[in-house]
């Protein structure tokens, strides 16, 4: 944040959310570019903040020609961008993505993480005064039911063969609820990762990057948000 933007030195209370870089060749792009603008959205109005539509956004940033050259558009552009759409702020967001498992033995843990960088334009000051890097993520872990099955069975199996000792008479009990704690383990862990893999990577993405929006803003937002409630979502969305 720029010394010159503490909180009390400019007002905000209309703000803009427009797309900026996303990685190269994923798919779907429209489709992220709204996932991202959505979170934050979401996180502005939480606030007290009045936001923009996404679509009104997204035309007027795309006018000003400001996609072509985005990483060396002129303030002058992006204060053209705000008076035309009646702004104090415009946040101009990027993102990137990032997945990876952990794997100790049957057990994985799988990381969705997402990170963002925020670029805030001051329309009061007529320059940019803070830069907000953030990430989020969003994980599930599979492996754990086995691992349990794997270690009941293994100690079931232990207790029945040093009760089978020559000439005492086997007793293929322990053997048998061994067995059927390993069967057990298999099986819900199988299902379990079924159930955890059925919404999708999507739904995992978009959870990593509410999160990252959440915590990325808080800050900001604990010293410039306008007093007052939140602003109502718009219609036909859901809060």
């Amino acid at each position: 944040m720029d010394p010159g933007f503490r909180p009390g030195a400019v007002r905000l209370r209309r703000v803009a959310v427009v797309p900026g870089r996303g990685p190269s060749g994923v798919k779907d792009p429209e489709r992220w570019r709204h996932v991202v603008w959505s979170s934050l959205d979401r996180a502005f109005r939480a606030r007290g903040f009045d936001v923009v539509d996404e679509p009104t956004s997204a035309q007027a940033y795309e006018r000003a020609g400001l996609p072509l050259d985005e990483g060396r558009a002129s303030r002058d552009r992006y204060a053209d961008l705000a008076l035309g759409l009646g702004v104090d702020l415009v946040a101009v967001a990027s993102y990137s993505t990032s997945q990876r498992t952990d794997a100790i033995a049957f057990i994985g843990t799988t990381h969705y993480t997402s990170l963002l960088t925020l670029q805030l334009y001051f329309a009061e000051k007529g320059q940019f005064g803070a830069r907000i890097d953030a990430s989020g993520d969003t994980t599930y872990t599979t492996g754990l039911m086995l691992a349990g099955g794997l270690v009941a069975g293994e100690v079931f199996s232990l207790i029945s063969a040093a009760g089978c000792q020559i000439p005492s008479q086997c007793n293929p009990t322990f053997g048998l609820v061994g067995a059927v704690f390993l069967g057990v383990g298999t099986a819900a862990d199988i299902g379990y990762g079924a159930a955890l893999a059925w919404p999708g990577a999507d739904a995992y993405w978009e959870q990593s990057f509410e999160e990252a929006a959440r915590k990325g803003l808080e800050p900001f937002l604990d010293s410039f948000a306008p007093v007052g409630g939140g602003s109502p979502a718009p219609p036909g969305t859901r809060p």
